[in-house]
């Protein structure tokens, strides 16, 4: 991954995280389909954090992707405002 996007709400304690990966993806970051989930899920109450591969703008993921989406969710799992065992992708 050459970058990511975290989006939480304010506040204390852990919450409930997400690491969102579109693997065809529109050409550009700020997609507003993207953002229109993103937003309202960190509201919600929970973390999201969304990687951006330069290959996806491509629409050519490769297999060397899939090791920065398991550092994505291991990155999350230890983020102080993240519940550990309430991780998912």
């Amino acid at each position: 991954m050459s970058e990511a996007y975290i989006y939480m709400s304010s506040g204390n304690g852990t919450r409930p995280a997400v690491v969102f990966f579109m693997v065809f993806a529109p050409p550009y970051k700020e997609e507003k389909r993207i953002l229109a989930l993103a937003k309202p899920l960190a509201k919600s109450g929970m973390v999201v954090l969304i990687p951006w591969a330069d290959k996806q703008t491509k629409n050519n993921p490769m297999v060397d992707d899939i090791e920065g989406l398991v550092d994505a969710f291991m990155y999350l799992q230890e983020h102080e405002q993240v519940d550990r065992k309430r991780v998912g992708m």
